[in-house]
């Protein structure tokens, strides 16, 4: 019973520190919990494939997310698989090449990585096409799911330092664009 308590406050106290983090700094904080549960799970595997498209959103003015959005859900598997070949998808940004390493890559992976990486792009979306009402509720939905995933999974969370500076202050919640790459060792500049 003490133990539920304590993981209940601990969940609270995650929350009331990201009510002060803009949508951006959210993101980033969520493409950081990403990096954290690919490279616990498969260590062997290069992720910079996946992480490079996602974290090309924390430096995006918000009139380029669409475009984001479109690359990005091209690479979760869920989409990828949805073809049995390139040549019958209709994919805008993925070319013939990428997908077919992306198929082998996601080879051996189990149906987990496609629900984390769905639901880091699901918080990236929590307010698209829609103003930040309050203190941007959905988005903290969102990643208090994120954060419960890998509490569930025993790996460690990031760090949440290293977006606090990004302010929910700043262009009405939506926080300023950012080189999000260093918030990723493995990650090469793109």
């Amino acid at each position: 019973m003490e133990n539920q308590l304590n993981t209940e406050n601990q969940s609270t106290e995650k929350q009331i520190s990201f009510e002060s983090v803009s949508f951006i700094g959210r993101i980033s904080y969520g493409i950081m919990c990403e990096k954290e549960y690919l490279l616990q799970g498969y260590p062997y595997k290069d992720w910079a494939i996946i992480l490079e498209v996602f974290c090309k959103i924390t430096d995006l003015e918000l009139e380029l997310w669409d475009d984001w959005m479109d690359e990005t859900i091209e690479i979760i598997p869920q989409y990828l698989f949805k073809f049995d070949n390139y040549k019958s998808s209709d994919f805008e940004f993925l070319t013939e090449d990428k997908y077919n390493t992306l198929k082998k890559f996601y080879g051996n992976i189990n149906e987990d990585v496609n629900i984390f990486l769905k639901m880091v792009y699901d918080l990236a979306n929590s307010h698209a096409y829609s103003s930040i009402k309050g203190k941007g509720e959905e988005s903290l939905r969102q990643l208090r799911e994120i954060t419960t995933f890998l509490e569930e999974k025993e790996i460690l969370l990031p760090d949440i330092e290293k977006v606090q500076t990004h302010l929910f202050s700043d262009k009405n919640g939506w926080g300023n664009p950012f080189d999000g790459t260093n918030l990723s060792k493995i990650i090469k500049k793109y």
